[in-house]
């Protein structure tokens, strides 16, 4: 035991408990209070005198523990031993407080302890402080839990690594110890630079925040769309520290976005890409041409029309077609190369981007090959389908321009047409020139219109039997000012795509009226005579059109059976009720129509009957046959056979030499044009043939009647 030194004062040891901050309780073996100090009154909110003669368990029990615990300390001070717990007391004024106790048996005697004493300390602050730490810690734990997203943090100076167990679910992976360099490894190659670039940058300080989508390597060579964020911690020099963020799942909406981006740049009907697509591809080629300074041909642009599609799509229906479009795009699509880029313009028009073309004998290769894919018949639901197409090609560097190339394509496709030898022509280098021509054309167009620059001039329809003109086929001619003489061929192609197709068939019609007129008053021309004038689809689906010719014939300005039209089979089926209907109401005021360039489509005489149609003219292709190729000789009979026992008149067309003439004779025919008769004159030139023939006398041999 130690004793107290004599030289100390005992008065100085009570002083030390009064003023110790520790609660200081003497109390009798049966619990009552013998002595308090100060800090034990602060504590509790009972004074020195409300304690004694009351017990701990008076004054203070809270009932916030059970029986057990104040059965355990009174069983420990029974058996004299020191009892330590924390326990919840209810002050004076009714509140809780917790405190750390120390209660001990005080001085002994043979029957026992006659005293215990007890120290408290008053640990409510630190009970609440651990209590919202333990809490917090739970929330946390739960939101990192329930949380969509996977919860990173990175002690870069500690070279800690954690990873929340959502964190590595998204990565299908097991929680485990990880490195920074671990998560970088678990990023798909290809988006592995940039991730770490980004990353990089914010711990530079270059950027406020971190956030970058990426792709995450799963087992089995699978991937997930993620998006993560962070944030660096800094010290006071700026230098990160730690870096800490979230990684959430956006696999479906990347989805989604693929969805929206397929549909905003892929054909509904075929799959392939669409026109905008297309584009974006051929400017990423330009810019890679550019990129390695490749000045000659880099890749190639060709465009692809399928012929007869619309006669397809109206004999069979809309299902067929686009039935066939289908298979022509998979074919296509088989023929190409994988880095190809097969697109559908729209229409019965495809695109095909070539990279790797650098002359113009792989484009011619490509485009042959090409045309034999697309060259074999197509089978559809049993209807056996005959397939071609007319190919375009441009050659494109790294100085190209989309628009030009595209028009050096289209407009090559269209000279392949108009040859019709090989179905596929290759731009050469005067695309542009010719680009420069239409355009030339296209502005001039208008007020040459304006001006009455377009002049008609007149071909003779013949009768061969005799050599008399019975009529005439009038054609637009135009000069340009600077150009020259421009083909109608193109000029009436650019007036139908620039939308003066209408005014310039208006032209045509009121001069050829006003020049029949004229003859009629000189007695130029007999009763029977007629002048055919070609018309577009457009115009007679255009009520202002039809309405002009009816008020022509009901004013007198054209006598009946004097005009005739020529039409062409894409006018027949072209919305065929509106025109059957317009071509009725038009023969009741005495219009004839001329089905023109017959053989070279998909039309059939039996077709023809469902129109009032008087006459057929069999095309030049056929005509220039017929001397030496016995199979066309038989064609052009049958179908003169077939015309005649369905009432039609039949015209052969560009009749050039006395064989062909002879020919036709032999054959049956009566009705011819050509140069072997006359190329197109003007009219007065027009009026001496008639002259020199000798037609002013009246004759009706061969007269179409209306």
């Amino acid at each position: 035991m130690h004793r107290i030194p004599p030289e100390f004062d005992p008065e100085y040891f009570v002083q030390a408990l009064e003023d110790s901050a520790v609660g200081v309780e003497i109390c009798s073996t049966d619990g009552t209070f013998l002595w308090v100090n100060p800090a034990f009154e602060r504590m509790s909110g009972y004074s020195f005198d409300e304690c004694m003669g009351k017990t701990a368990k008076q004054l203070l029990r809270s009932d916030v523990h059970p029986s057990e615990f104040y059965d355990n300390a009174a069983a420990a001070m029974a058996r004299r031993e020191t009892w330590r717990a924390v326990i919840t007391s209810r002050r004076k004024d009714g509140t809780l407080f917790d405190s750390e106790i120390i209660v001990a048996p005080g001085r002994r005697s043979t029957l026992g302890p006659t005293h215990f004493l007890a120290l408290r300390r008053d640990v409510t602050d630190e009970r609440r402080m651990l209590r919202a730490l333990s809490e917090s810690e739970a929330r946390f734990s739960l939101a990192c839990q329930a949380a969509r997203d996977g919860l990173w943090d990175w002690d870069i100076a500690a070279g800690r690594f954690y990873g929340s167990p959502r964190w590595f679910e998204l990565h299908e992976q097991p929680v485990q110890p990880a490195t920074m360099d671990w998560c970088f490894d678990h990023i798909h190659p290809e988006d592995r630079p940039r991730a770490r670039d980004i990353f990089d940058a914010h711990l530079a300080g270059e950027t406020p925040s971190m956030e970058c989508e990426h792709r995450v390597l799963l087992p089995g060579g699978r991937v997930r769309w993620v998006l993560c964020r962070g944030l660096a911690v800094r010290d006071e020099g700026g230098v990160a520290v730690r870096i800490a963020g979230s990684l959430t799942d956006i696999s479906d909406r990347k989805q989604t976005e693929a969805e929206l981006f397929r549909a905003a740049t892929h054909d509904s009907l075929t799959g392939v890409p669409n026109r905008a697509y297309f584009v974006l591809q051929v400017e990423q080629a330009i810019a890679r041409a550019k990129r390695q300074q490749r000045g000659a041909a880099a890749f190639a642009l060709l465009f692809i029309d399928l012929r007869r599609f619309k006669q397809v799509n109206d004999g069979h229906g809309h299902a067929i077609g686009d039935a066939l479009l289908r298979v022509v795009a998979s074919r296509l699509q088989a023929a190409l190369r994988a880095g190809d880029t097969l697109a559908r313009l729209g229409g019965d028009e495809f695109a095909v981007l070539l990279d790797g073309v650098s002359d113009t004998t792989l484009a011619h290769a490509a485009a042959e090959r090409l045309g034999r894919v697309l060259a074999r018949s197509v089978e559809v639901e049993g209807r056996v389908l005959p397939v071609a197409a007319t190919i375009g090609v441009a050659l494109g560097d790294g100085s190209s321009k989309v628009d030009e190339l595209v028009r050096a394509a289209d407009e090559a496709m269209y000279e392949a047409r108009s040859r019709g030898d090989r179905g596929y022509h290759v731009a050469g280098p005067e695309a542009g020139s010719r680009s420069e021509r239409k355009a030339k054309i296209a502005s001039a167009l208008g007020p040459a219109l304006v001006d009455r620059q377009i002049r008609v001039v007149y071909q003779p329809i013949i009768d061969i039997w005799n050599g008399r003109t019975i009529g005439a086929e009038a054609l637009a001619r135009w000069t340009h000012a600077d150009l020259g003489p421009v083909s109608p061929a193109e000029f009436v192609a650019i007036a139908e795509e620039t939308g003066l197709g209408l005014r310039l068939g208006r032209h045509v019609l009121d001069t050829v009226v006003a020049q029949v007129r004229a003859w009629e008053q000189v007695h130029a021309v007999s009763n029977s005579f007629f002048v055919n004038v070609n018309v577009s689809a457009r115009q007679m689906l255009d009520r202002p059109f039809v309405d002009h010719v009816l008020a022509l014939h009901e004013a007198g300005d054209v006598r009946r059976g004097r005009l005739g039209l020529e039409i062409t089979e894409t006018v027949l089926i072209e919305r065929p009720e509106e025109v059957a209907r317009t071509m009725e109401i038009l023969r009741h005021v005495g219009v004839h129509f001329s089905l023109d360039d017959f053989g070279t489509g998909f039309s059939s005489l039996s077709h023809m009957r469902g129109f009032p149609v008087q006459a057929i003219k069999i095309d030049r292709s056929f005509v220039e046959k017929v001397p030496d190729d016995a199979v066309t000789a038989q064609i052009v009979s049958g179908l003169l056979q077939m015309a005649s026992a369905l009432g039609l008149l039949v015209v052969a067309e560009g009749v050039e030499t006395p064989a062909q003439e002879r020919t036709l004779r032999h054959l049956g025919f009566g009705l011819a044009q050509g140069y072997l008769y006359s190329k197109p004159v003007s009219p007065d030139d027009f009026c001496a043939l008639v002259e020199r023939q000798n037609l002013l006398e009246s004759s009706d041999a061969g007269v179409i009647e209306p």
